[in-house]
């Protein structure tokens, strides 16, 4: 019983301790971004009509180094980018695409590896030519899952793929 009676009172204290603690914090909302899609090493997220794209930057030394770029889906963007990524895995263009955002300029770069069109984002990072950032190489089907569409299908015509050796 003498064993028992502090543990009798050590609850009673606890209790009152444990509310003086919630009195000083206090719960708050947080709205964390929506996912949209994912593939291995890029991620697109939405919040509030924002986008941003978040990826494994292969160009840095370290290996875990992670960047992201955004823009505002205003007049349709998200799906302009979708739809020029895709007709580049259809034509192949033989110079990348530059398109500039609100704090970035991204180029849309593809590339032919064993027959297999892939493709990259290249990422100036705050409209800086000295700090350049790239994405893992991208198949369709990686596209496909960032975006959270279904894999197009694609007919691409043996002239408009570009040979390396060239």
């Amino acid at each position: 019983m003498k064993n028992k009676l502090p543990l009798l009172f050590s609850f009673p204290l606890f209790f009152a301790l444990s509310g003086t603690f919630t009195g000083q914090i206090r719960v708050l909302k947080y709205e964390s971004d929506y996912k949209m899609g994912e593939s291995s090493a890029v991620t697109l997220y939405e919040k509030d009509n924002l986008y941003t794209f978040n990826y494994n930057d292969i160009n840095s030394y370290s290996m875990n180094v992670y960047r992201d770029f955004a823009f505002k889906n205003i007049n349709g963007d998200l799906d302009l980018l979708y739809n020029m990524i895709i007709e580049g895995f259809k034509r192949f263009p033989k110079q990348d695409t530059m398109l500039e955002l609100p704090n970035d300029i991204i180029f849309l770069h593809f590339d032919n590896s064993s027959g297999r069109t892939l493709f990259q984002f290249i990422h100036f990072i705050n409209k800086d030519e000295k700090h350049i950032g790239k994405s893992p190489f991208l198949s369709l089907r990686d596209v496909s899952k960032i975006f959270n569409r279904s894999m197009p299908k694609l007919i691409v015509k043996p002239e408009t793929v570009r040979n390396n050796e060239q």
